[in-house]
């Protein structure tokens, strides 16, 4: 890989699951709980799965980084150490991230803000690595279309609706 092609995208959906739970005799466990990995386990359903995936910048590459299974949205407090968590195992893997891209959850710009992330400072800074934020391009213009929808706008003092 060139310099360039180590530059990455983190990218964060959570999205829902079917219910199912099914027992594994290999590791003696119930599969389908909440699941979070070292940050631990719950004895609920999961209804939700949070995916993190590295993306190449440059390169024509994607990975899977992590998922995690929940009862529903991952809360705030949590997803920010899981997020810590991801920068510092792709900069352990000798990647250079610099955007996280996710969509407009209450729990993600939670965390937006967390990090201390504002218009006049749009990155977080993890260690020495500035990262920046963005929301995901396709639910951004959603947003605009149901707002539009909802709201109208004025236009020349016409009132524009639909």
């Amino acid at each position: 890989m060139t310099s360039h092609e180590h530059l990455c995208a983190i990218v964060i959906d959570e999205m829902a699951l079917k219910r199912s739970l099914q027992y594994d005799p290999i590791n003696d466990e119930v599969e389908g709980l909440e699941d979070y990995g070292r940050l631990g386990r719950t004895k609920l359903s999961a209804h939700n799965a949070l995916v993190i995936m590295v993306r190449g910048t440059v390169g024509k590459w994607k990975q899977p980084l992590a998922y995690f299974l929940s009862k529903g949205p991952t809360k705030a407090s949590l997803l920010q150490t899981i997020v810590e968590d991801a920068v510092k195992e792709v900069l352990l893997l000798g990647l250079v991230p610099k955007v996280i891209i996710w969509d407009q959850g209450s729990n993600n710009r939670a965390v937006v803000q967390k990090l201390g992330v504002t218009c006049d400072k749009p990155y977080a800074t993890f260690g020495v690595t500035k990262v920046f934020m963005m929301f995901d391009p396709p639910h951004l213009m959603k947003s605009i279309r149901n707002n539009l929808k909802r709201h109208g706008f004025t236009k020349d003092g016409a009132d524009v609706s639909w």
